[in-house]
C-alpha cells in the first residue's frame, strides 16, 4: 500500500509539473539566482585532469568526420591544481597553496597552454537563469538516483550569449544550448550542458561541450550554489579531442591568511611601516638552486608549490643588497605533462618568484636555464623541427624527461636564470570562456 501511495504521489508530481511547468521554471531560476548572489567571497581547490586523444587514422583536417568518433589513440596527459576565488561575480585562479589572488588572474593568465574554461561558478548560471532572452523547453520529470527530477532544455541565442571561444581574432561570443535538471523537492539545480553553436572557423574548434554536476555547500552558514564537477570535451581541426575533468573541494570562506587583490597597483603594503621591503630582480640574473620538494610524475600536479636552496649566493645590483647562499626559493610546479608521441616523455618547468631573508623579499620570475642536455634530449625526440608548443617552451626553459617515469629528489641541482619581473605570479594559456 505504501508503494502504491508513493507512485501516486510521484505522477500527481509529474502532471502538475507538466500543467504548470512555467510555475516550476521560475521557482527553479529564483532559486539559482538567490544563491548566485550568495556564492560569494569563498575559495574552492580546483583538481583538472587533461586527456587528449589524435584520431589513430589519417584524416585531413576539417571538422566534417569529427562526429564520426574515430578509433583515438592517447597523445598527451596533465593534471593541475588550482585554487579558484569566487566575488563581484567574478571567478579568480591562483596555483593552489599561494594565498594570493589578483583581479587579473583570469584562468589563462594562470594555466600555460592546453584546454582551459572558466564560468561553471557564476557566468553560465547567470547567463542562463537571470539574463533574459533565454528560451527554455520543458522534457518532463525522472526518478534520477531515487531523486524525483526536473529536466529542461534551454537555448541562448547569440544576442543573449555571455560565452566567449578564442580564436585568432579575439574571443568573440558564441550562441550556445543545453539542459539541466533540479530536484523536485526544492528546486536545486542538479545537473547542467553547455554546447556551443555556430563556433567561428578560425578558433580550429569543431566542437566544445560542457558537463556540470551542482551541489549545495555551506560557506559561513550560508547555502551557496557550487560545482561539485565539470567534464569539458572538445574536437578541434586537427582531429585531436580533448577530454577535461575538474573536481572541486574544499570551498570557504576567505581564511585570514588569503590575500585578495582587484587593483594590481594596490599600495597598501608600502604604506604598512611595517611591511617588509619588496624588491623586484631584474633579468638575467643566473640562480644555482637545489630542490627541497620532492617531485614524482605519480604524485605532483601542475600548479603544486616547491622550494629551493640557493647553491650561490647572488649579488642584487642597484638594491645594494646579497642574497645569501642557503636562502630558500619559493617556486611553482608551472608545467608537468606526459606526451606519447613521437616517444613517450614529459616536459617539466618549475619557476620560482620568491626569496625572503630578513626585511627582505625578493619577487622575480625564474625559469629553468636551457641547457645542451636538455636541447640534446629534445633533437633526440623531435629531430631539427620542434612542434611551436615545444619550440616556444624551450625558448623560456624546460626540463626533459625521456622515460616511463621520472622522480626528482632533493639533490637535484639545476641552473634558473631571471626573466623580467611580474607583480603577480601567473602564467599564460587560453580561456574557454
Amino acid at each position: 500500500m505504501r508503494c502504491f501511495g508513493l507512485l501516486i504521489g510521484i505522477s500527481f508530481l509529474a502532471r502538475s509539473a507538466e500543467s504548470n511547468w512555467r510555475d516550476v521554471l521560475e521557482r527553479i531560476r529564483q532559486t539559482v539566482a538567490q544563491q548566485v548572489l550568495r556564492s560569494t567571497n569563498f575559495t574552492c581547490v580546483e583538481v583538472v585532469d587533461r586527456t587528449s586523444f589524435r584520431s589513430a587514422h589519417s584524416s585531413p583536417p576539417g571538422c566534417a568526420c569529427a562526429k564520426t568518433e574515430p578509433e583515438r589513440k592517447r597523445v598527451r596527459h596533465d593534471r593541475l591544481r588550482l585554487d579558484i576565488a569566487v566575488s563581484e561575480g567574478k571567478e579568480i585562479f591562483a596555483w593552489h597553496g599561494q594565498d594570493r589572488f589578483c583581479g587579473s588572474s583570469s584562468i589563462d593568465e594562470v594555466v600555460q597552454g592546453g584546454t582551459v574554461t572558466s564560468g561553471e561558478f557564476v557566468s553560465f548560471l547567470a547567463n542562463i537563469f537571470v539574463r533574459p532572452g533565454v528560451r527554455f523547453e520543458y522534457m518532463g520529470d525522472s526518478v534520477i538516483d531515487d531523486i524525483e527530477t526536473y529536466s529542461f532544455r534551454y537555448s541562448v541565442p547569440l544576442a543573449a550569449s555571455g560565452y566567449h571561444i578564442g580564436t585568432k581574432r579575439g574571443k568573440p561570443l558564441v550562441p550556445f544550448h543545453g539542459s539541466f535538471t533540479a530536484r523536485a523537492s526544492d528546486y536545486q539545480l542538479g545537473s547542467l550542458s553547455v554546447i556551443a553553436d555556430e563556433i567561428p572557423e578560425d578558433s580550429l574548434i569543431c566542437s566544445a561541450e560542457t558537463d556540470m554536476a551542482y551541489r549545495v555547500v555551506k560557506i559561513s552558514g550560508q547555502d551557496a550554489l557550487a560545482p561539485s564537477s565539470f567534464t569539458l570535451k572538445l574536437d578541434d581541426l586537427n582531429h585531436q579531442y580533448t577530454v577535461s575533468r575538474s573536481e572541486f573541494s574544499q570551498c570557504r570562506k576567505y581564511a585570514a591568511e588569503s590575500t585578495l587583490h582587484f587593483d594590481a597597483d594596490n599600495n597598501a603594503a608600502a604604506n604598512n611601516k611595517e611591511a617588509a621591503r619588496e624588491i623586484e630582480l631584474p633579468a638575467g640574473i643566473e640562480m644555482h638552486i637545489a630542490l627541497r620538494t620532492p617531485i614524482s610524475d605519480r604524485t605532483a600536479y601542475t600548479g603544486d608549490p616547491v622550494e629551493g636552496v640557493l647553491l650561490n649566493a647572488v649579488k642584487v645590483k642597484g638594491a645594494g643588497a646579497v642574497i645569501p647562499k642557503g636562502s630558500v626559493a619559493e617556486g611553482v610546479i608551472s608545467l608537468l605533462e606526459n606526451f606519447e608521441e613521437p616517444d613517450r616523455h614529459y616536459l617539466v618547468k618549475i619557476e620560482f618568484h620568491r626569496i625572503a631573508f630578513g626585511h627582505s623579499t625578493f619577487v622575480f620570475q625564474a625559469s629553468p636555464q636551457m641547457s645542451k642536455l636538455q636541447t640534446t634530449k629534445l633533437v633526440s625526440i623531435y629531430g631539427n623541427s620542434w612542434p611551436a608548443y615545444v619550440h616556444n617552451l624551450a625558448q623560456d626553459g624546460v626540463l626533459v624527461f625521456r622515460s616511463e617515469h621520472f622522480e626528482l629528489d632533493k639533490h637535484f641541482a639545476d641552473y634558473w636564470i631571471t626573466q623580467a619581473a611580474r607583480r603577480h605570479e601567473g602564467n599564460g594559456g587560453s580561456e574557454g570562456r
